[in-house]
C-alpha cells in the first residue's frame, strides 16, 4: 500500500485528479488507497469487489465521514467469489463513508456486464469529467 502511495503522490502533481478503478481485490486496493489518502483520490470505481474491514489506525475514515468519497460499486448479489460477510462489511463502510452509486447486475456472477460499463461511463461523466 505504501509503495503504491509513494508512486501515486507525484502523479497527483501531474494530473487534474486521480481516480481508481478496481475489479474484485482491485476494488479492495482502490478503496484502501482512498481510505489511507483521501486527499489524493477523487473517486473510486469498484467492480465485483469489496472494501477491507478494519484498519482504523491506518485509514483516514474520519475524513471520509466528513467528506464522503464518490464511489461506483457494481456487482451481482449472487457473486460466487465475494463472501456475504465481505459484502455486508463493504455495505456498512460504503454507507458511512461514501456518496455511492451502487448497482446490482443479476446474472453477471463475478464479472462485468455491458450495462454496468454503460453505468460506469455515466458515473465517470458525472463525477470525474464534469
Amino acid at each position: 500500500m505504501d509503495y503504491l502511495l509513494d508512486w501515486l503522490q507525484p502523479q497527483a502533481q501531474t494530473y487534474q485528479s486521480l481516480n481508481l478503478l478496481g475489479f474484485s481485490q482491485g476494488m479492495a486496493l482502490a478503496t484502501s488507497v482512498a481510505r489511507r489518502r483521501p486527499d489524493l483520490i477523487k473517486t473510486v470505481l469498484g467492480l465485483s469487489g469489496y472494501a477491507v474491514a478494519g484498519g482504523e489506525d491506518y485509514f483516514q475514515d474520519a475524513h471520509l465521514r466528513q467528506q464522503p468519497l464518490p464511489l461506483f460499486w457494481g456487482r451481482d448479489a449472487a457473486d460466487p467469489v465475494i463472501s456475504p460477510q465481505k459484502i455486508a462489511e463493504t455495505q456498512a463502510w460504503v454507507q458511512a463513508h461514501t456518496r455511492a452509486q451502487a448497482q446490482l447486475y443479476p446474472g453477471i456472477g463475478h464479472g462485468i456486464s455491458a450495462l454496468e460499463i454503460s453505468h460506469l461511463a455515466d458515473f465517470i461523466r458525472a463525477e470525474i469529467l464534469s
